[in-house]
């Protein structure tokens, strides 16, 4: 069995769980204080995503959804480089040495090991 390690940041959006998605976003930091969901890239392009997906099942314009996004690239711009070369683009050379935008590999932290550790408040 192939092991992906979908998380729920990617996976809400891709199946079409918007409104639940960021419903928890609102509660999760009711009932554990100590996250902060701005540290978490996933979270904010798959907030991004989830809005999108919400103003295209009801026609509206892409007002919330580009500045999720924006915010998302603003906040995490090496995840922005790493997904345009995913999907097929051409990252332009300079974008891509920029300091901001290199992926750092001393930094690991697993987002659901903090759930386990966070007492709930």
């Amino acid at each position: 069995m192939k092991n992906t390690n979908d998380s729920i940041d990617f996976l809400a959006p891709k199946s079409k769980q918007n409104d639940w998605f960021l419903s928890f976003l609102t509660k999760l930091p009711i009932a554990y204080y100590s996250i902060n969901l701005e540290s978490y890239p996933g979270v904010a392009y798959g907030k991004a995503l989830c809005l999108r997906n919400i103003e295209e099942e009801k026609s509206q314009n892409d007002e919330k959804s580009t500045a999720a996004l924006r915010s998302a690239i603003i906040r995490f711009p090496m995840v922005a480089s790493l997904l345009y070369s995913t999907v097929g683009g051409n990252v332009p050379p300079k974008i891509l040495s920029h300091r901001r935008a290199q992926v750092d590999g001393r930094y690991s932290f697993v987002f659901y090991s903090l759930l386990l550790e966070s007492p709930a408040h």
